[in-house]
């Protein structure tokens, strides 16, 4: 319970802020509704990750992209690009 006084004593601000009205009551209660939902799922661990067919297709799929980006060599390219933007902009600035 003080977790949760804690927690809307913080993110009332932010949400007043945000929103740009005092009236983020609406907001609240659905944040409170998904964080029970939350706590209610199945907490899934590593293994049970390979083992069941539900997360297997989505877990090859991430694996699969994580590798093509890899192997494609765009994490080698990206800040090559950026550095190299960078000081030809400088020499012709």
């Amino acid at each position: 319970m003080r977790s949760d006084i804690k927690d809307v004593c913080i993110l009332l601000p932010v949400l007043v802020r945000l929103r740009g009205s005092e009236d983020v009551s609406k907001d609240l209660q659905e944040m409170k509704e998904e964080s029970a939902k939350m706590a209610m799922e199945k907490k899934v661990n590593i293994p049970e990750l390979f083992r069941s067919a539900a997360y297997r297709q989505p877990l090859l799929i991430a694996i699969m992209l994580q590798l093509s980006q890899q192997l494609s060599g765009i994490n080698a390219v990206s800040p090559t690009h950026t550095h190299t933007r960078t000081r030809i902009h400088l020499f012709f600035t």
